[in-house]
């Protein structure tokens, strides 16, 4: 590798002046990184590098000689570790220099990277895990990422933040993404994950019972709610009857019906699998589509509104019913869920309901079992008699 300073005439401002240029030779080729700073062609010395005059000189002659050190510091840092350079890394560490020993800023830098590849719903996770990162310690290098800080910021969500099992190993998930990242990019040499395992813990989905969801039904029919409530029991309804997740009802479109069959590609395994999974539209449900708007035929199948508010008004509408239960829009998926396998007479029916779900993995489905278990029970349980 070799590293110069290098001005293009064929590229002049304003003020005809021309642009200061890094010029590396890296893997047999040139490239250059300009460093944002102008001086008229006669104003600099190809043989020294250096400006000559100019009120500027002094200034402008101290970031030439910072981006000749940083240039040099990056190859000979590499070439000692043995690792391989290329032009994207370079750049990268030239204009980044925090990223290769700054944990927070090597992260950030690669969710931006990752904007347009990976859903806006996963960015904002993403970053919502950093911040959680920095209120558990507002500083941390890459060689501080170890097993034992892994342990420590897991106990900090748990016993700090009060979060569920799930959310922590969402958000240690997400670190490990970057983590190994970082690895791939010869930032850090082994992986804290290593050894380490996740916590499990066996818990059964809240859903609602078939006189529970009837009773819901029957309150819909009635039409004796408010509007709001009248609406998000519409889609909470539309929810028990297809499955789909919030995200999902947001995005349906009366374009993805044909022939009474709904079809999506469910955002939450979009940057997984891209799986296309189609949903047969009971009556019901069709009905549900017409009470939201008779005369659109194009565009959204309901008008939602945010999540939260939604969760807000569907336990009103529960409490309403006399429904005891601590229920979420989500409820509805797992209710659909539920009840399916519960009716299924079909011996595949957990791998119907995984293709309905669009779960790429047959033990997330598996959560549902317990439904099996308790038809089991109820089986056996005529021979006590």
């Amino acid at each position: 590798m070799k590293v110069s300073i290098f001005i293009r005439n064929n590229y002049v401002n304003k003020n005809n002046e021309c642009c200061i240029n890094l010029r590396i030779f890296l893997n047999g080729k040139y490239f250059y990184l300009p460093l944002d700073i102008y001086c008229k062609p006669d104003d600099f010395n190809p043989l020294t590098q250096r400006v000559t005059k100019g009120i500027h000189r002094n200034l402008y002659n101290h970031i030439i000689k910072n981006a000749l050190g940083s240039a040099s510091n990056i190859f000979l840092r590499y070439k000692f570790q043995k690792r391989t350079l290329t032009r994207e890394v370079f750049e990268n560490e030239f204009k980044n220099p925090a990223t290769i020993t700054d944990f927070y800023a090597f992260m950030e830098d690669q969710i931006k990277k990752r904007r347009g590849e990976i859903t806006d719903t996963s960015i904002n996770q993403h970053l919502a895990t950093l911040s959680k990162m920095k209120k558990f310690k507002p500083e941390l290098l890459l060689v501080e990422i170890d097993e034992n800080y892994i342990v420590e910021y897991q106990k900090f969500l748990k016993f700090k933040l009060k979060n569920k099992t799930s959310t922590i190993n969402n958000s240690l998930k997400i670190i490990k993404v970057y983590v190994n990242k970082a690895i791939k990019l010869e930032l850090i040499s082994s992986s804290p994950f290593k050894y380490f395992k996740f916590k499990r813990e066996k818990t059964y989905p809240e859903f609602l019972s078939e006189n529970e969801r009837d009773a819901l039904i029957q309150l819909y029919q009635e039409q004796t709610l408010t509007k709001k409530h009248q609406n998000v029991l519409r889609w909470f309804l539309f929810g028990c009857f297809t499955g789909l997740r919030i995200s999902d009802l947001r995005l349906a479109k009366h374009e993805d019906i044909a022939n009474g069959i709904l079809s999506i590609r469910p955002l939450k395994t979009l940057n997984v699998n891209n799986r296309r999974v189609d949903i047969p539209l009971c009556t019901f449900a069709k009905n549900l589509i017409k009470d939201e708007n008779t005369l659109r035929l194009k565009g959204p199948l309901f008008q939602c509104i945010s999540e939260q508010k939604m969760n807000k008004n569907i336990k009103e509408v529960a409490s309403i019913a006399k429904i005891d239960k601590d229920i979420s829009f989500h409820t509805a998926r797992h209710t659909f869920a539920s009840l399916f396998l519960k009716k299924s007479t079909k011996a595949n029916g957990i791998l119907i309901l995984q293709q309905l779900l669009g779960h790429s993995n047959i033990e997330t489905t598996m959560v549902y079992s317990h439904v099996l278990n308790e038809d089991v029970k109820e089986a056996m349980a005529e021979f006590d008699k």
